[in-house]
């Protein structure tokens, strides 16, 4: 087991005692690990109870007795002079304090008689603008009020696709448990990009939306969308899977394949520049065995970091709806990319939904 796996499989424990779980019920999910999640879970047990310990009304009461005893033994001490009585009793420290305060005062009275302007009179009852002067007002709507935008958008850029374009993004495999698998397709809704810099994040639509990973182990990689996203660097990408369906290879049944949270997300910096090639990143998933669901193993659908990212090697795919319309085309394709061809054998694209755009 890598230690990736016992992680992703202790926080899931945590996660359950937290909610009310007891540790014997959530090491029963994980039979094969229970030697090693049972001390890690018990020391979560007892520091989680340890913190939430609230003294007794008692012991609270008995504390407060001790203490006001304690200030009654306490010898008491004269009262410390004011502030005034120190200046009485030091004559030259009480003259400096008396001058400077009139000092004060006189600056304040005669501040704002020195502040009036000599060669703009003061109007009485009337506008002290000078004539002919006009004052900037905010919100004026000929241009020459700068209103600030917000510096990030709570919204995402579409990014528009197109086949010479800057950037592709394609779709792999790392090899771990998907030989288990005599199928395993997920369906793509979308994916987002997140600039290192302030702003809005750039959303792609796939235009292949689903992959059977079974088709895309190790150096196979498919392309599930290219078209033009705006120049610079980006440092995030979050992938919103809307659906998975695999097929166990060795009994044909459905597996139970979870995926951890809303979308599968990878924190790799790469840079997309027009004047260039197109950048061509590969967003790696990777699927494991996470314990039994009665009799049959439950599966958790991950990303892989290592593997991922821009300038990566690999092997193209190509999709079923390419492959309907001849060698030829796929052959010169794959010619044109310097990359290997490949058929796969993903289903048919089914339309998913994102979830609300994360945080930037």
């Amino acid at each position: 087991m890598s230690t990736g796996s016992f992680n992703r499989i202790l926080d899931d424990c945590i996660d359950r005692v937290n909610s009310g779980e007891s540790v014997d019920a959530c090491l029963s999910r994980y039979p094969e690990w229970a030697a090693e999640l049972r001390p890690l879970l018990g020391t979560f047990v007892l520091f989680t109870s340890a913190a939430d310990a609230v003294p007794s009304h008692e012991a609270m009461s008995a504390a407060r007795i001790r203490m006001q005893q304690a200030r009654g033994r306490r010898p008491r001490s004269a009262p410390s002079p004011g502030i005034v009585e120190r200046l009485l009793s030091r004559p030259l420290a009480f003259a400096a304090a008396t001058s400077v305060a009139v000092v004060a005062l006189v600056v304040t009275l005669l501040l704002p008689l020195l502040d009036t302007d000599p060669q703009q009179p003061q109007i009485p009852g009337g506008d002290s603008t000078p004539q002919g002067t006009e004052e900037s007002q905010p919100g004026s709507t000929d241009g020459s009020t700068d209103t600030a935008e917000p510096a990030e958008s709570t919204g995402a850029i579409p990014a528009v696709p197109r086949e010479e374009g800057n950037f592709v993004f394609l779709l792999s495999d790392q090899p771990n448990d998907i030989s288990d698998f005599d199928s395993l397709v997920i369906t793509v809704s979308s994916v987002l990009l997140k600039p290192e810099e302030p702003g809005a994040w750039v959303e792609l639509t796939p235009q292949q939306q689903t992959a059977d990973l079974a088709q895309l182990q190790g150096d196979r990689a498919l392309e599930v969308w290219r078209g033009d996203i705006p120049e610079g660097r980006y440092r995030t990408v979050n992938l919103y899977v809307a659906s998975i369906e695999g097929t166990l290879a060795d009994t044909g049944q459905a597996a139970d394949v979870a995926l951890p949270s809303d979308r599968l997300r990878i924190d790799a910096s790469f840079t997309v520049a027009s004047d260039e090639s197109a950048t061509e990143f590969i967003f790696d998933i990777t699927v494991h065995r996470a314990g039994q669901s009665g009799d049959a193993p439950r599966y958790i659908l991950s990303p892989q970091a290592s593997e991922s990212g821009a300038g990566k090697h690999y092997i193209a795919v190509s999709p079923p709806e390419s492959a309907a319309h001849g060698s030829d085309d796929n052959e010169s394709a794959a010619k044109g990319k310097g990359r290997e061809d490949h058929s796969s054998a993903a289903g048919a694209a089914q339309p998913g939904k994102r979830p609300d755009l994360p945080s930037p």
